[in-house]
């Protein structure tokens, strides 16, 4: 999984010049040259338009699941539009371990 924050720090692993200190991302530039990379556990993204009818969003995503900051989970592996977002009383006990440890990320952002 790559986050849009690891395009800065994979530009300059190629031009050979390091990461300034407390910089979001992580090179990708490893697998790209078809070496192995550090794989990414999750990605979180807050979008906060001041224009138009957009409203804040928070969500952290896995590569199966994704989990919005009101809560709202998604299996991405069968609803990759999200159309049916899964009620909490109708998780599995995978859904469920997926929610908590995403959750964990959310709080962590704050």
């Amino acid at each position: 999984m790559i986050d849009f924050t690891d395009f800065l720090p994979t530009l300059l692993d190629a031009a050979g010049a390091s990461l300034p200190e407390g910089m979001d991302g992580r090179s990708f530039l490893s697998p790209v040259l078809g070496n192995p990379g550090r794989a990414r556990d999750w990605i979180f993204c807050h979008y906060d338009p001041r224009w138009g009818e957009w409203t804040r969003k928070r969500f952290v995503r896995d590569k199966r699941w994704k989990l919005y900051g009101d809560g709202t989970l998604f299996d991405l592996e069968t609803d990759l539009l999200e159309l049916q977002p899964l009620p909490l009383e109708a998780m599995n006990q995978e859904a469920e371990d997926a929610r908590l440890r995403l959750q964990g990320v959310l709080d962590a952002m704050r």
